[in-house]
Order: C-alpha cells, then sequence, then structure tokens
C-alpha cells in the first residue's frame, strides 16, 4: 500500500517538474521574443492606420520616426500617410471626455493636442485630475485606517494613545465620507 502510495506521490511531482518546465520554457520564449517588423511587412504597413493608433492614445507626432527605424527605408508617402492618420486619430483623442480619462487613470498628458482641440481636452483632464486624486487620497485614507485599527487592537496600546488613535480614525473616516460625495457628485455628472 505504502509502495504503492509514493510511487502515485512520484508520478504526480514529476507531472508537476514537466508542467513547471514546459511553463518556464514558455516563460522564457515569451520575454526574449519581440516584434520585429521585416522589410516585407514594412511595405505592406497601413501607415495611415499606424497614425491613427498613435494619434487615438495621445502618442506625439513623432512616432513615425520609431516606426522608421523599424523598417529600412521610409519614404515621404509613407510619412505623409502616418502624419494624415495621426492627425485623424488625435482629433478623436483631443476631447474633453478623453482629457477626463487621461487624468482619471493618471495618466500625464504630453501636450500633444492642437491649439484648437486643446481647451476642451484640458478641461476634461482637470475634472479628471481631480477625480484621480481624490480617489488616491481615499485609498490612502483606508489604508491608513486599517493601520490604525491593528494598533487600537493590540493590547499593549495604553488608553491615552488609544483615544487619540480613535480620533484620528473619526477624523480620517469624516475626510473619506466627504471624498466619496464629491466622487459621487462626479459620477453623477457623467452618468446625466
Amino acid at each position: 500500500m505504502c509502495h504503492s502510495l509514493i510511487k502515485i506521490a512520484l508520478n504526480e511531482t514529476h507531472m508537476l517538474i514537466k508542467l513547471t518546465l514546459l511553463f518556464l520554457s514558455f516563460l522564457y520564449v515569451s520575454c526574449t521574443s519581440r516584434l520585429v517588423v521585416t522589410k516585407p511587412t514594412c511595405a505592406a504597413l497601413n501607415w495611415f492606420e499606424r497614425g491613427r493608433q498613435d494619434g487615438m492614445q495621445g502618442q506625439p507626432s513623432n512616432n513615425w520616426f520609431l516606426s522608421a527605424k523599424e523598417c529600412e527605408k521610409m519614404g515621404p508617402a509613407e510619412v505623409q500617410n502616418y502624419m494624415d492618420g495621426w492627425n485623424h486619430g488625435l482629433a478623436m483623442f483631443c476631447t474633453e471626455e478623453h482629457g477626463f480619462i487621461t487624468a482619471r487613470s493618471g495618466t500625464a498628458y504630453k501636450k500633444t493636442c492642437p491649439e484648437k482641440y486643446e481647451e476642451a481636452f484640458l478641461k476634461g483632464y482637470q475634472e479628471g485630475f481631480n477625480v484621480y486624486t481624490i480617489e488616491k487620497e481615499t485609498a490612502q485614507i483606508i489604508t491608513e485606517v486599517e493601520d490604525m485599527e491593528e494598533k487600537l487592537n493590540e493590547s499593549s496600546t495604553d488608553d491615552e494613545i488609544r483615544d487619540t488613535i480613535k480620533k484620528n480614525i473619526q477624523a480620517l473616516n469624516e475626510k473619506k465620507l466627504a471624498n466619496l460625495r464629491v466622487l459621487e457628485k462626479y459620477n453623477n455628472a457623467i452618468t446625466r
């Protein structure tokens, strides 16, 4: 009986080792390989679409240069197609809504929006940054309150320190509640 259990355990161990090696091999190949744009791919690349995608992500217009470095040769027609696509994508990116989304995610603005779109983008960006800041502060408050509650539950904490901790927790919870009210106003304004 013991012999058969040992045999089963060894078989399971060998299987686990094989799966681990397979996973590590896959991970190694994934980490060491990179996308290489070959010459035929460069020739077939839709430069307008590449530019449009970069523009829609708010990337700087000099990204075409990085694309060109991947290819042996990029002529004026490809650059023009890229720039046309980039301008088209940028017009879609440089909106108040995308400004809000960009800032709320904590992403820095790369100053890519043309002057005619920048005012709307920055209005949204400022609102998004306000929300991002409040959400970040609220998360920090939650962590601080959890830490203080742990300290409060320690039996070695004397009564005077416990009272101070309780007051600090109360103040932080009031600040968190105020932040949540502000966030609720933002969310209500967005959903209208």
